[in-house]
């Protein structure tokens, strides 16, 4: 009995100094050696280390993903599966659970805050429970990353801002312009017709005549909603002025208002430098001095800064945009209608347009 505890003590003994040797040898490891590899990577993913580091986004993500799960069912068919697919039907019986989320006008944003919208759409969409519907400007937002991404992304070339669109946006749809049934349909919502050839007494009574110049100049442009809305809001209150002055517009000055509100909206990065260079003809009397006897024309002085455009910039993101201007002047301005005659007119549509006097930081060339 004695023999065998003496042995338990020994053994005991034994255990003592094979636990203090464990110990010395923890204690003298270098830190962070772990036993494996796997060890490592469970130790170090578990911890905080990485997630101190990794930010607001990284959080976002995490908390992402607890949301899908908590909406989705799980990926495998299973008991568990069924019960949670059954839970999830009753709240979403029409189909899988999903988040829409509908971003407008990024257009209105800075670049830096475009690529940070960006940049969080490309979080959502790798989630299976967020759909992501974009409605842009495709032509800021091209602009606005080759800003941000100034020697890296270029408007032209490759890698360009359409490119980085492209991994972003899975199904693009553009909106085409607003047909001719329609547009009519939109525009006569917003004015009365009269019967007779002259408009009524009333700021947004129109004659059939006035109606049609209207719709010819609003439909050549290929104006969004928004625009046309303005651009009739606009002519309403340019109605009334004339009356307060007892002036009854002529279908010549009718139409050359709506023809400048109309480029004025389509066009405003070449109508700001237009409007500028029709405002030193006033200023200067050009337009009362041309060439054999004849004075300036509103056609000749846009067609001659369209010119120059073109020339000193071959390679403008505009090029597109100066075509289908000449081609617009071309339908909707007397090609004889003289800047004396319009005076006035270009006084209104300057104070009552974006593509007045901003300064000097102008986007054209000279």
């Amino acid at each position: 009995m004695r023999k065998l505890d003496g042995d338990i003590n020994k053994l005991h003994n034994q255990q003592k100094k094979l636990e203090q040797e464990i110990t010395q040898a923890q204690n003298d490891l270098p830190p962070d050696q772990f036993a494996s590899l796997a060890s490592f990577v469970n130790a170090t993913v578990k911890g905080e280390r990485y997630d101190r580091e990794l930010g607001m986004m990284h959080k976002v993500k995490i908390d992402l993903s607890k949301l899908s799960q908590a909406l989705l069912p799980p990926p495998h068919d299973s008991e568990e599966y069924k019960n949670k697919l059954n839970k999830i039907r009753d709240v979403f019986p029409r189909g899988p659970a999903r988040v829409v989320l509908f971003i407008d006008d990024l257009d209105r944003c800075p670049p830096d805050t475009v690529v940070d919208v960006l940049e969080a759409v490309q979080l959502l969409v790798k989630n299976p429970l967020f759909i992501a519907v974009l409605a842009i400007d495709e032509r800021y937002i091209n602009r606005a990353l080759a800003k941000h991404y100034q020697g890296v992304l270029s408007l032209q070339g490759r890698p360009s801002a359409a490119d980085y669109l492209e991994k972003i946006i899975q199904i693009p749809y553009r909106i085409r312009p607003i047909d001719e049934t329609a547009l009519r349909n939109y525009l006569r919502a917003q004015v009365v017709i009269q019967d007779s050839e002259t408009s009524g007494t009333k700021f947004n009574e129109f004659s059939p005549k006035e109606f049609n110049l209207l719709i010819q100049c609003c439909q050549e442009s290929e104006l969004s909603p928004r625009s046309l809305k303005r651009l009739t809001n606009v002519y309403k209150l340019y109605k009334v002025l004339s009356r307060t002055r007892g002036h009854r517009p002529t279908r010549r000055e009718q139409k050359a208002i709506l023809a400048l509100l109309a480029f004025s909206s389509r066009y405003p990065d070449l109508m700001r430098d237009i409007i500028e260079e029709i405002g030193s003809h006033y200023e200067e009397g050009r337009h009362l001095l041309g060439q054999n006897g004849k004075t300036e024309t509103l056609t000749k002085v846009i067609n001659t800064y369209l010119d120059k455009y073109e020339r000193l910039n071959p390679t403008s993101v505009l090029i597109q945009d100066t075509k289908k201007l000449r081609h617009d002047v071309t339908k909707l301005v007397d090609d004889d209608l003289e800047l004396k005659e319009i005076r006035q007119i270009f006084d209104f549509v300057r104070s009552f347009s974006f593509v007045g006097d901003i300064g000097t930081d102008y986007t054209v060339s000279h």
